[in-house]
């Protein structure tokens, strides 16, 4: 058979548009580009032979037919280009500490780490990567790859876009049905105007011909080559193989026409695509056959030195590299020479062959302490759920920890529809409860609301209130997230009462805190300090002067919106008074909103401008605590400002923007003292003899409730 030289057939067009992504990558012009086409059709024939032809640094990401780990593919590549350059991602500290989560050989991991820091280490080591050589990183079979590596493409075809670094991702447009994750990058690589596609189609018949002239090394004739471009429907693999069975069988005699079927051969061409690969096993040897269903049991690319040992010889591997069944990808490591010439063979092991290849692959795999997603797949194909479900719960974890919750949620799903009936029903909640978490962290809400309801009602049914009202608290926030406030404020008293009767008054009261809060801005007052009032109670029993304070700002803002503006401020104020005499920063920075709020509602613009502008002095102040807390409260703060009249917006453009316009970038205002914070807040506190008189008396009502309960049994 002829040798394939670096010239493409019937691609004249798709290899001049990679071409040129390419060169442009050596300028920075770098991003996203995603080949398409059905399987066989020649994508990754197209992107070798088109890199062939450059200087790039090629950095491959891998992929598993059966199950991808999650940041599988990105793993493959930065481990391969630390094998070369071992200190070349030295730029990139302390980030590379964060990196060490995916790649253990890099050293310690930090104490603490999270998502958003995992993916922007993972920037800075492409970027890093791409300004010491022009490179790209191949994503191939992009239909297989785990959720957390789809997740991250676009972030880095965004963040990478002006580097010298082209992402190219293959994939097979006529396997990804509705609701694949694929589906979801291609979106958003839309909505951010990054897709690049190049879609790749079969060969016509003059391409199916002239693909088999190269590979029979003569011209076919014109029955054989209609009959080639008829079974094949152009797809290249297709030709390869099927010219490849019918030469190895024999089956082809030379005419004047060209190459053609043997007079009076009776053997038909195969119709598929499995039975040409099958044609081309006749003549094996039996190690060769043994060694060759290990294989494809494996996967697509699989360790020898596994398939060996189950095997019991290496015997029969030079055949199938000969007849280009397989071929070395690197030391101690095969694959297939297309994933259909595996999966032509694996649906050709009978089921219970399979099962019991598969059982071995499994516990081998397990031996070598492979990842516990294939370790799943293989037990699941070997009809062992219990060892698919354990090896699940171990992959659930293993996502957890390097923030790839989707595959997380995946994985938990899976295990508990394996979950057999009325056993470990504690633990199964426990799994519930995980599932419901990892689904709200990557946006799953319907989901996490759903695993945490199931949840709650199991809690429920086993007397265990304290966690029972934990999962209606984790209802409540899904809900809100979902906009589902009714069902949020439902959930938000069930998880009350059942802290309440598990003797947890401080949890008790922050939800009855919570659902006031609600009920306010749905101006259900009189319910508000209905449960405002139970929550003082609960807050004083508690000795939580944090509650009570935030408590006594919500109800005074209340009772202010219902035009009780002297008593409400006063509230208000010595709500502030408590939170800043426990120096609750958190709080106070709350209660400052409430002030000002219940201000403007009662038609003060004065007070509420002053009340902002010492809000906005103290959250610049250097305290150690709830810095993200003051920071929120003084966005809300400043968009809120944004309603006044032009008459007073004025006022911000002048003498207080110079305040404001003190804070340094990146940091916070280091020259504002504690003791000025404190001046101007109680200032703020105590702004008139009567406020004071009123804060000094609901004051007294929290420690006489606080009396009362450190006196009750």
């Amino acid at each position: 058979m002829a040798k394939v030289d670096l010239d493409l057939i019937g691609r004249q067009g798709e290899q001049a548009a990679l071409d040129q992504m390419l060169a442009a990558t050596h300028s920075g012009g770098g991003g996203i580009v995603l080949l398409a086409g059905e399987a066989g059709v020649g994508k990754t024939r197209l992107l070798e032979v088109c890199l062939a032809r450059t200087r790039l640094l090629v950095l491959k990401g891998e992929t598993n037919e059966l199950a991808t780990p999650p940041y599988g593919p990105i793993i493959a590549a930065l481990r391969a280009y630390l094998r070369t350059q071992p200190d070349g991602l030295a730029a990139c500290d302390p980030l590379v500490r964060h990196l060490a989560l995916l790649l253990p050989e890099l050293g310690p991991t930090p104490n603490t780490t999270d998502h958003g820091t995992l993916v922007e280490a993972i920037r800075c080591a492409f970027a890093t990567i791409a300004r010491d050589r022009p490179a790209v990183l191949v994503l191939d079979d992009l239909q297989w790859t785990d959720n957390a590596t789809l997740e991250l493409v676009p972030t880095l075809a965004s963040a990478l876009a002006h580097e010298r670094l082209l992402i190219v991702g293959t994939y097979r447009n006529d396997e990804i049905p509705r609701g694949h994750p694929l589906r979801r990058l291609r979106n958003d690589l839309r909505r951010a105007r990054l897709l690049r596609e190049i879609v790749v189609e079969p060969l016509d018949l003059v391409g199916t011909a002239a693909l088999a002239t190269r590979f029979l090394g003569q011209p076919p004739g014109p029955a054989l080559a209609a009959a080639l471009h008829e079974r094949t429907e152009g797809l290249p693999l297709f030709v390869e193989e099927l010219a490849g069975a019918l030469a190895i069988r024999g089956c082809l005699r030379a005419s004047e026409a060209g190459i053609e079927l043997t007079a009076g051969m009776q053997l038909p061409i195969p119709d598929t695509l499995r039975d040409a690969v099958l044609l081309r096993l006749d003549g094996l040897p039996e190690s060769g056959l043994r060694l060759l269903e290990l294989a494809a049991v494996a996967g697509c690319k699989f360790d020898m030195v596994l398939v060996e040992a189950l095997a019991g010889s290496a015997d029969g591997f030079d055949a199938l590299l000969e007849r280009s069944l397989l071929v070395e990808v690197e030391p101690g490591r095969a694959a297939f020479r297309h994933a259909l010439t595996r999966e032509a063979i694996y649906r050709d092991i009978s089921w219970v062959r399979r099962r019991t290849l598969h059982r071995q692959i499994a516990a081998g795999l397990e031996a070598e302490g492979a990842p516990p997603q294939a370790i799943a797949e293989h037990w699941l194909a070997a009809r062992e759920p219990d060892r698919a479900r354990a090896a699940l719960l171990l992959a659930t974890r293993a996502s957890c920890e390097i923030h790839a919750f989707r595959d997380a949620a995946d994985a938990a799903q899976r295990a508990l529809d394996l979950w057999p009936d009325a056993v470990d029903e504690a633990w199964r909640l426990d799994v519930l409860d995980q599932l419901g978490h990892c689904a709200q962290l990557c946006g799953m809400r319907p989901e996490a609301a759903r695993a945490w309801r199931e949840v709650a009602d199991g809690r429920r049914q086993h007397g265990d209130l304290q966690a029972y009202a934990e999962a209606e608290r984790k209802l409540a926030g899904i809900a809100e997230l979902q906009g589902h406030w009714e069902r949020a404020l439902a959930a938000r008293e069930a998880a009350a009462q059942a802290f309440a009767a598990s003797k947890l008054p401080a949890e008790s009261a922050a939800e009855r805190l919570s659902a006031a809060a609600h009920l306010r801005s749905s101006g259900r007052y009189r319910t508000a300090l209905e449960l405002l009032s139970t929550a003082t109670e609960e807050a004083a029993q508690a000795g939580r002067p944090d509650l009570h304070a935030r408590i006594m700002g919500l109800e005074g803002n209340v009772r202010a919106r219902m035009g009780q503006v002297p008593d409400g401020l006063a509230l208000v104020r010595a709500g502030l008074a408590l939170a800043l005499e426990h120096n609750l920063a958190g709080t106070a920075a709350e209660i400052y909103q409430r002030l000002a709020d219940s201000l403007e509602h009662a038609g003060d613009y004065a007070g509420a401008k002053d009340t902002y502008v010492t809000a906005f002095a103290f959250c610049q102040a250097p305290l150690p605590l709830a810095c993200s807390a003051r920071c929120m409260h003084c966005a809300v703060s400043r968009a809120t400002r944004s309603r006044y009249s032009s008459r007073r917006r004025r006022w911000r453009t002048r003498s207080s923007w110079r305040r404001w316009s003190c804070l340094p970038p990146g940091g916070w205002r280091s020259s504002t003292s504690s003791t000025a914070r404190t001046t101007r807040s109680r200032s703020v506190v105590a702004s008139s003899s009567a406020a004071g008189s009123r804060s000094k008396t609901v004051t007294t009502r929290y420690r006489r409730c606080a009396g009362r309960s450190a006196s009750s049994p």
